[in-house]
């Protein structure tokens, strides 16, 4: 027996007013950087082509379209893993192989999204192409990849580094720094891990540099420069830099680009709602039906079943939260086990960062800037989640009592979107689980060496100037 909990399920609509071509159009296209750079990058059009090639790298499954959330949520230890894939299976148990099936190709199609991107900022910075409607939307496209290479560098540092912090000045290896294409492939395998400060150094320049550039408003799913705003404030907060994840925070919650909307379900049922600063677009096509890698097809009880949720999962909302209509139970023999219910079509998008995050960010960097106090501000901006969700808000009376609120929120909100690994990180956490049925009570800190990927055997064999991780 299926039972359902009450939610509202919203139609998909019909994304207009894009300033250039159709986006959902272009994701179906082979990209025209495939014929080659010569030929490609010539005018605008192919200028233009290339640019959605890059983003289409990041919607790859391999990358940001399904396994930054599944490999993520393995970790995490929020789910159960039930499936019969061993590559995630390795991740839940934390015992990850240098060529784990889903670890390996996270890396390779993370530095194909970043070539792709460099070698649009390589041809935009050129100068060579004088041609009008390139030079109308130059800043636009050039702005739109140092945002694609500042997310793909961000997303695997996040992963095959240890996080800020781990030393005193960061100086512990990250990933190898690549701002050129490479159009000879043996030119990006003997590049040095740079230490992780110099990675998130490379990723704040370059959103600083997409803020310069952007246009103020933009069709979604491309970014504007309250988009890359609050990409950087995500990215400060992982720093732990208080000051400038609350200021960033901020200005975006002041350009009232963003809102939370009515419903928490709508945000995964309504692509590009009011809530959507960055999602990953998906199309049926990216996902046919004999090769699906799209999270429904892990997720949805209809499909493949492999993922369910723990019942302490369940526990942590109370009975009237909306957000516990996001959870479904089924109930078979006496044997009860419940489902996630935030992906359930092939084509839903990725979500990447919404406008709950900005102010749970925001409550956050106040209550690290202000120690052993309990700001109003972050205390109200808790009640705006909660409200939202028609949640009761206890007033938490002691700084201690806030965080500890702060860090329940940010779990409950954000359940499933692929943050929680990064957040038991940030905030030092000795009790992340394993997530599979019999080991689900076992516990292990968040530096521990197999917290983070190893690098894939595969570059490993290819270059010899990289270090693989302890323990691997």
């Amino acid at each position: 027996m299926k039972t359902f909990l009450k939610y509202k399920i919203l139609l998909l609509g019909v994304m207009a007013g894009f300033i250039i071509v159709s986006c959902a159009d272009k994701l179906e296209l082979n990209p025209r950087q495939s014929i080659g750079d010569n030929v490609a990058l010539t005018d605008y059009s192919g200028v233009q082509n290339a640019l959605i090639g890059a983003w289409d790298a990041l919607q790859d499954p391999d990358f940001l379209g399904s396994n930054y959330i599944i490999n993520s949520e393995c970790m995490a230890g929020n789910i159960f893993w039930g499936g019969s894939f061993t590559n995630f299976r390795d991740i839940a148990e934390k015992r990850i192989l240098p060529n784990n099936a889903s670890t390996q190709p996270y890396w390779m199609q993370g530095y194909q999204a970043i070539d792709r991107a460099n070698k649009v900022i390589d041809v935009v910075k050129a100068n060579t192409i004088t041609d009008g409607i390139f030079l109308e939307n130059r800043d636009r496209i050039l702005g739109n990849a140092l945002v694609i290479r500042a997310i793909s560098h961000f997303e695997m540092v996040r992963v095959y580094g240890q996080p800020p912090g781990y030393t005193s000045d960061n100086s512990h290896p990250g990933i190898p720094i690549i701002t050129k294409g490479t159009y000879i492939p043996a030119d990006a395998e003997k590049v040095n891990r740079a230490t992780v400060a110099q990675v998130y150094a490379q990723i704040i320049e370059d959103l600083e540099e997409a803020i310069d550039l952007l246009p103020a408003s933009a069709p979604k799913p491309f970014p504007s420069v309250v988009t890359a705003k609050a990409i950087m404030a995500r990215v400060y907060l992982e720093i732990r830099n208080w000051e400038k994840a609350a200021q960033l925070a901020l200005e975006v919650m002041e350009s009232n680009a963003f809102a939370l909307n009515d419903h928490p379900a709508t945000f995964y049922r309504s692509a590009y709602s009011s809530e959507s600063i960055l999602e990953i677009a998906h199309t049926l096509s990216d996902n046919p039906r004999n090769t699906r890698a799209d999270l429904a097809n892990y997720w949805s009880i209809d499909e493949r079943k492999d993922i369910t949720i723990p019942l302490r999962v369940i526990e942590m909302y109370e009975e009237n939260d909306l957000r516990s209509e996001l959870f479904m139970v089924e109930v078979k023999d006496t044997v009860t086990t419940w489902f996630s219910v935030r992906y359930i079509h092939q084509a839903d998008n990725l979500p990447y960062l919404r406008y709950a995050e900005i102010l749970l960010i925001r409550a956050e960097a106040l209550a690290m800037l202000n120690p052993g106090q309990v700001p109003q501000e972050a205390v109200d901006l808790i009640g705006e989640i909660r409200e939202r969700a028609k949640a009761s808000h206890t007033i938490p009376e002691t700084a201690d009592e806030l965080f500890e609120a702060i860090m329940l929120e940010r779990e409950k909100e954000l359940m499933h979107e692929g943050s929680l690994l990064f957040d038991l990180k940030r905030w030092r956490r000795d009790d992340v689980r394993f997530s599979r049925s019999p080991r689900n009570y076992e516990f292990i800190s968040w530096d521990d060496p197999r917290m983070i990927y190893p690098i894939p055997q595969r570059e490993m064999d290819v270059n010899p100037n990289l270090d693989q991780n302890p323990g691997y």
